[in-house]
């Protein structure tokens, strides 16, 4: 359950730097509409709240906050670490969405 909530945080984060032009740009080469970028602006706030179900039903809520704040600092340090270095590599990440963003 903590692999699907880290997964779901790794999607949000990686939406929400998607959102911002200069990320946009560095990822997908291409820049985003602004009803795109309010859309997934909003679909990574949901998957960020989703992620934190798994962790509330392995634990109880007390301490299922607290692994829920170490999960998202976890993932979004992945997150920019790959975004600063590599940041082709968060583009396998959209390419579900891809004929979307297009």
């Amino acid at each position: 359950m903590t692999l699907l909530a880290f997964i779901l945080a790794l999607f949000g984060f990686n939406l929400l730097c998607i959102t911002t032009g200069r990320n946009a740009t560095s990822i997908l080469s291409t820049p985003l509409s602004q009803s795109l970028r309010r859309l997934l602006t909003t679909c990574a706030w949901l998957l960020l709240a989703l992620s934190l179900w798994p962790m509330l039903l392995k634990t109880d809520i007390a301490i299922g906050l607290v692994n829920w704040a170490m999960l998202l600092t976890g993932s979004a340090t992945v997150v920019i670490i790959l975004l600063s270095y590599r940041p082709h590599y968060l583009a396998w990440l959209v390419r579900p969405l891809r004929p979307w963003l297009s």
